[in-house]
């Protein structure tokens, strides 16, 4: 019986543990932390899925960083921003993971925490398509006038 237990946690998705860890820490998060957790896996019809989309079938003990490595180098280049939060997403689903007691032998938990990765995602930069203050008034003055 004990053995039978392993053998279905050892075959559980990561989708299935991701969506169990979003309805555990659910009651900690604000309403667009959660809606922000809840993109990063949506399957969207029209436009490609969420970040994490491509890794809910896959077996959690198969989950490693190659694979997140993979992930992230394809996707960084599209959408940087949302990969970033995606692997603050990923690290902190990994950490909660590991210090539960039926996942915590398949998971690997620094597999989102990984030096290449953290290099592929890159550093967040300054925006440079908003308007500054001083132009925006100027522009408003230019109305009120």
């Amino acid at each position: 019986m004990e053995e039978d237990k392993k053998t279905l946690l050892a075959r559980a998705t990561f989708g299935e543990v991701y969506e169990e860890y979003i309805c555990e820490r659910r009651q900690h998060w604000g309403d667009r932390h959660y809606e922000d957790h809840m993109k990063m896996i949506s399957k969207r019809k029209k436009v490609r899925g969420g970040v994490l989309f491509p890794l809910l079938g896959i077996p959690l003990s198969e989950v490693h960083a190659q694979q997140i490595e993979d992930l992230v180098e394809k996707e960084a280049a599209k959408r940087p921003a949302r990969v970033r939060l995606a692997l603050r997403h990923l690290r902190a689903f990994f950490r909660w993971a590991s210090e539960q007691k039926k996942w915590c032998e398949l998971v690997d938990k620094d597999a989102a925490n990984t030096r290449k990765t953290r290099e592929l995602a890159g550093k967040a930069s300054y925006k440079t398509d908003h308007l500054e203050n001083t132009i925006f008034s100027r522009q408003c003055d230019q109305f009120l006038i």
